[in-house]
């Protein structure tokens, strides 16, 4: 072979590798890079490493790794970015972080890789300080998609409840709105998320449909964020309409995974309120989706609500292993704790459900401290909820269940003081049912100078108060009669009768003593009106009531004399027999009874012949056994 046509063979082979490349089709490409190899070993080097991106993009990941393995480092140069990515599309993360070790710091590709890598192994923080790093220092045409990827790290330290500088200033694209609005979520503003996805929705759909895509495919592509603003609607209490889009997005059956694993936990959400059977469906078809493309987040709540709805159908050692497989997964957590605690207490070991709580947390703890007051264990119930935190103790709630924890024990002094403590700090309603609770307790104790005070301050905060102010004065009664007595006819003065309506007064009286007295007022009227005619002599005409006689009475006959007698007192009243109805005949409906006729036979004795079976009978479903015969005497007839 000529140089020529060596020249020329090798010009074709590298142009068709490029063509391949700008046309995506990169089995075009295998082909040049397989020739370009056996007839031009020189090449290797390239053709090697063009081999290798060849099969990488065809997703032949097996064949990638064999040609990395097969071919000397010398041949093909350093490939450690390449076999770390395989390793990572192959969900092998340890292999890739290896593999990515030994690149160059300042390789933008690996450190790329490497943030996707510790993403998904849930390493958020070191995944963020990559991306820090990324965009301080370099700069290129995947700035845009590097920006959504640091906003969807934002989102998941948000989730841990771990506060970090956001590091995008504008969000210019629907990927960054979209995981923005996981951050508002996080932060629990849900208003401001809705915003961002209804901007994010019609950018989406503006640029994919630029892109080229069908109309099936941009249904496809839109799933994630109308379930996203389905689940913003769902946290807001908007459950019908939170229900009607996940129902729509249910229809076009989307492809991603985890998109179809959020959809079925989120309406197994809804619908286990009212069919926990449809939602114990869903979740266990949720549960059999790749786990590989969920999230951890996604799987642990699929497990967990799991053992959720299965605890909440009664099946109890199904639940059991539902949350046995999510401790062993992601450890002893505290939804799994207290899920099992629940799973005890409704089993009816409050022993067991008390123990299963061992956690130091304040849901913990009040979860204990329920049981307990349940139990009637009282101390020990105080003894929780005193090892709460400072800034929990002073809840309302947790204050009024100490003292009426307290109040049950018998330990009066002990309520008052814990209200009287933690009522400084209160304002509204919260006050004012402190307020009430101290006043009462101290009346019923019969210390009304102390339920004065606490009456006294309630009324300034609920001024003109009937209840309040008739409280007050009865306790004013019992330490200063003169003080109740001018309380008493400040808030209750007495008025006088000039300037008022008397008679409009009784008109309306009816109206508070309801239709009796207006009755009453009537029929007075009536007698008062009575009266008068009979004073004055004007007596209206009234209308005779005149006796209307039967059509068919006949003068000439004597009307019976027992006609106002009760029928069963009359002559001619016949008692009815009981149990009459046994006497009827059997047989079809309507049929006739046959006429008795009476035989007698050779010793006189009358009898009559055995009734034979209707063969007409519907009713008869049994075959009717025949007797036998007796042989004896012929009869004579």
């Amino acid at each position: 072979m000529t140089s020529a046509e060596g020249a020329g063979g090798i010009r074709q082979c590298y142009t068709d590798i490029a063509k391949a490349e700008f046309s995506g089709d990169y089995d075009r490409a295998l082909k040049a890079t397989n020739r370009l190899l056996k007839k031009f070993t020189k090449e290797g080097k390239i053709a090697f490493k063009c081999k290798l991106v060849a099969l990488i993009q065809l997703s032949q990941w097996e064949d990638a790794l064999l040609l990395i393995k097969k071919t000397p480092s010398a041949e093909m140069g350093p490939a450690h970015f390449e076999k770390a990515y395989i390793h990572y599309r192959l969900n092998q993360n340890d292999e890739s972080l290896e593999e990515l070790a030994k690149c160059d710091g300042d390789d933008v590709r690996a450190l790329e890789l490497k943030a996707q890598l510790l993403y998904r192994l849930d390493r958020f923080q070191e995944a963020y300080d990559v991306y820090k790093h990324l965009l301080k220092n370099h700069s290129d045409d995947q700035d845009e998609e590097r920006k959504a990827n640091i906003v969807a790290v934002e989102a998941q330290l948000a989730s841990l409840s771990q506060n970090t500088t956001s590091l995008v200033d504008s969000l210019d694209t629907f990927e960054q709105l979209y995981n923005s609005s996981c951050v508002d979520i996080e932060a629990e503003k849900l208003g401001d998320a809705l915003k961002k996805l209804d901007k994010a929705l019609p950018m989406a759909i503006e640029s994919l449909t630029e892109s080229g895509v069908t109309e099936e495919e941009l249904e496809d592509e839109n799933a994630s964020i109308a379930l996203q603003r389905a689940f913003v609607l769902h946290k807001m209490g908007k459950v019908d309409q939170a229900e009607e889009i996940y129902k729509k997005i249910e229809s076009v059956r989307p492809s991603d995974k985890s998109v179809q694993a959020a959809l079925l936990n989120n309406m197994a959400s809804i619908s286990h309120r009212s069919n926990l059977n449809d939602a114990r469906k869903k979740l266990k078809s949720a549960t059999q989706i790749d786990k590989s493309k969920l999230s951890r987040h996604q799987r642990f709540t699929l497990l967990l609500n799991q053992a959720l709805v299965l605890l909440l159908s009664n099946q109890r050692e199904p639940s059991k292993r539902a949350i046995d497989e999510l401790v062993s997964e992601y450890g002893s957590l505290r939804e799994a704790e207290l899920t099992e605690a629940a799973l005890h207490w409704k089993g009816g070991d409050a022993t067991k459900a008390v123990a299963a709580l061992p956690s130091k947390d304040k849901l913990s703890i009040l979860a204990r401290s329920h049981i307990l007051v349940n139990l009637g264990k009282w101390e020990e119930a105080l003894g929780e909820l005193e090892s709460l935190p400072a800034e929990v103790k002073k809840k309302s709630g947790v204050v009024s269940l100490i003292a009426a924890i307290q109040q049950t024990k018998g330990d009066l002094d002990g309520a008052v003081n814990t209200l009287d403590k933690a009522k400084g700090g209160w304002r509204g309603d919260e006050l004012s049912r402190a307020l009430d609770t101290l006043a009462t307790l101290e009346m019923n104790r019969e210390r009304h100078s102390q339920a004065v005070k606490y009456l006294e301050e309630l009324n300034k905060v609920s001024p003109g108060d009937v209840s309040v102010i008739s409280r007050l004065i009865r306790s004013y009664s019992y330490i200063d009669p003169a003080k109740a007595d001018a309380l008493r006819e400040e808030a209750f003065p007495e008025g006088t009768s000039e300037g008022m309506n008397v008679d409009e007064l009784e008109e309306s009286d009816w109206i508070l003593y309801g239709d009796k007295y207006k009755q009453r007022k009537e029929a007075k009227e009536g007698l008062d009106k009575a009266d008068t005619e009979i004073v004055t002599g004007k007596l209206r005409k009234r209308k005779r009531k005149r006796t209307i006689l039967p059509k068919n009475m006949d003068p000439n006959v004597q009307p019976d004399p027992e006609r106002w007698l009760p029928k069963e007192e009359r002559t001619a009243y016949k008692k009815k027999r009981k149990n009459r109805e046994r006497e009827v005949g059997r047989g079809t409906q309507g049929s006739a009874a046959a006429p008795s006729v009476e035989y007698k036979g050779a010793d006189g004795v009358t009898s009559s012949p055995r009734p034979t079976p209707n063969q007409s009978e519907p009713r008869q479903h049994h075959k009717t056994v025949q007797q036998k015969k007796k042989k004896g005497k012929g009869n004579k007839w």
